[in-house]
Parts: structure tokens; sequence; C-alpha cells
């Protein structure tokens, strides 16, 4: 038997109380349903102004949150926005409240 014991993060505790608030507002609840990722954007910026500090807006803005990666991609490759979804800026557009780090050398 195997048993792993790790402490939440921070980051755990404060997402969960935050899911939790955000699912009492009808609003937050609802269904993303979007035409474009502009659309999307504009959906979202108030929800965001709304719930985040002017100090944490800065990093998770529309753009960062939703990326033309997220976006579903019709049969012959183009998203709701009509750009063509095959660029590497549209697939690996970095979030910038991601972080990359490089894993040790093998030995």
């Amino acid at each position: 038997i195997n048993i792993s014991l790790t402490a939440e993060t921070w980051a755990d505790v404060i997402t969960s109380a935050l899911r939790q608030y955000l699912w009492s507002d009808d609003r937050f609840r609802q269904h993303v349903s979007a035409s474009s990722v502009r659309d999307a954007r504009e959906q979202l910026a108030p929800l965001l102004s709304e719930v985040l500090s002017p100090q944490l807006r800065q990093h998770l803005t529309p753009e960062a949150v939703i990326c033309p990666a997220m976006i579903r991609k019709t049969p012959d490759g183009q998203d709701a926005s009509g750009s063509d979804g095959n660029s590497e800026t549209e697939i690996l557009r970095r979030n910038p409240l991601s972080t990359l780090q490089r894993a040790p050398e093998d030995e």
C-alpha cells in the first residue's frame, strides 16, 4: 500500500473558496457561448472586473484567459473568428500566468 500525504497549497485553498463564491451567482454558472474569440473576451471582461482586484486584473486579462487555441475548430480548420488555427502563434500562445521550468537532466 502506498499512501502519500501532502498539504494543500494556498493556491488550492484560495481557488476552492473563489469557485464556491462564483458558483453562488447565476452569471458565473452560465455556460460559455461565444461566436468568436473577441465575443468571448468581451463577455469575460466585465466578469473579471467584478471579482478581481485592479492589481490582479493587470495579469489575468481576457486575452490571457481566452487564447485562440481554446476555441473549437470547424471542420475546415477555422475558429469562430475566422482565423486559421494552424499558426504556431495561436497554438503555442504563452499564458502570462503560467511558468515553465526545466527538468533536471538525467544522469
